[in-house]
């Protein structure tokens, strides 16, 4: 995508003047939060041209002097490169390093501006800026009554939970699951069989309303009642579970093959006005946001190493070895073992190099670490959950051998 300097600024100024126009509005005090009762309208509009901007370390944009719609001198964000782009004339080590209230310093990533010249950046600088990737996030856009149907069918599945034989889990993603207890007479022993609800729209609506109502709910569907979600492992009191339930839906939206960062996360949060529909019982839940306007991610405190400590099942590739010499086919006879094992290593394996270890990544033997706080973490903790779900997509167990995991070791 081609884009001039002035139209990237003026989209970053238009996302910041939507954001600063919420910080007079007042949250309502109801139950409702933004869907199924009302409803509020997302900013579509504000989607494209939007890039990687230095922030401080709870996600609010630090910003410098330069020109924004009209020609007028305001306050704009900065864009920073994180290292050398390709079909960038600008030598990265030559460039400013953040200041010490950066994000990025705290977090002991390089990263440095991306110049401007009379208050914009010049157009042969633009290729040095790196777009926030959406993806399927994008989905966001989506007609407010779409989503609004989304969350309501997530929800009316959780609500038809009977509680007997049934009961409502999380995947080893964190993705929410509705498991059904049944006894097989063919294999002679109970067996539990799941669904996992992966759309990334419901995950999408989901998302939004734990945020900004402190619970999972809509108002047509059981009178309103909340659902009562699961703990999965990390969860440290009510506020840490809801916030790992709304980052493991954030993943689940995104592309399995793409990346949750740091300004796609936040971008989302704004596109979704979360912080303009927080109820009073979500803002004592997780605080108030900064500037009226950025979501107050400040209280999270997120552990890989303890939310991924489980096993999963999967069909392991006993014989042959490894992958077949280049130009030579597979040959016929595979052999596979049904097997649980930890996850931590398959899902998140060990960095090339040493110096790839920042920003709270830890080299913990035969796997990678991570260990962090606030908006940083959330946005690790969404992008852990889209690689596991990565992870479990190119590794999926016959739906006829599921049963059979329980006795996988």
């Amino acid at each position: 995508m081609s884009i001039n300097a002035r139209d990237l600024m003026t989209s970053l100024f238009a996302l910041a003047m939507m954001a600063a126009s919420y910080s007079f509005a007042v949250p309502p005090d109801h139950a409702g939060g933004g869907r199924g009762g009302g409803g509020k309208p997302h900013n579509p509009d504000l989607y494209g041209d939007l890039v990687i901007i230095d922030r401080d370390i709870n996600g609010v944009p630090i910003t410098t002097l330069g020109l924004g719609p009209k020609d007028k001198w305001v306050q704009v964000p900065q864009p920073v490169m994180l290292g050398p782009v390709v079909g960038c004339p600008l030598v990265f080590t030559e460039l400013e390093q953040v200041g010490v209230d950066s994000i990025y310093t705290v977090h002991g990533i390089d990263a440095r501006y991306v110049p401007m010249v009379d208050g914009e950046i010049p157009t042969e600088y633009l290729a040095c800026t790196t777009e926030a990737d959406f993806g399927r996030l994008s989905a966001v856009r989506a007609p407010e009554m779409v989503v609004d149907h989304a969350l309501e069918e997530m929800v009316t599945v959780l609500s038809g939970v009977d509680q007997q034989d049934e009961y409502i889990s999380v995947d080893e993603a964190g993705r929410l699951v509705v498991v059904v207890y049944t006894f097989d007479d063919d294999l002679g022993f109970p067996v539990l069989t799941s669904k996992t609800i992966d759309a990334p729209m419901e995950n999408g609506a989901a998302f939004e309303r734990i945020l900004e109502a402190a619970r999972l709910y809509h108002d047509d569907v059981i009178g309103g009642l909340p659902i009562a979600l699961p703990v999965h492992p990390g969860g440290h009191g009510e506020a840490g579970n809801l916030f790992d339930r709304a980052a493991a839906m954030l993943g689940a939206a995104a592309d399995k093959s793409g990346k949750v960062g740091l300004d796609e996360t936040l971008y989302t949060t704004q596109f979704m006005t979360l912080t303009a529909d927080m109820t009073s019982e979500a803002e004592t839940m997780f605080g108030p946001p900064f500037e009226g306007t950025y979501f107050n991610f400040s209280s999270y405190e997120y552990d890989r190493s303890i939310t991924y400590s489980g096993n999963v099942c999967y069909l392991k590739i006993i014989s042959p070895e490894g992958l077949p010499p280049v130009g030579e086919t597979l040959p016929v006879d595979v052999v596979a073992e049904l097997v649980n094992e930890p996850l931590l290593p398959l899902a998140f394996p060990p960095l090339e190099g040493s110096s790839d270890y920042v920003g709270g990544l830890s080299d913990e033997g035969d796997y990678t670490g991570f260990t962090g706080s606030n908006v940083w973490a959330f946005a690790q903790a969404a992008d852990d959950a889209r690689a596991v779900i990565e992870w479990m997509h190119s590794h999926p167990v016959p739906i006829e051998l599921e049963p059979y995991c329980q006795l996988a070791q």
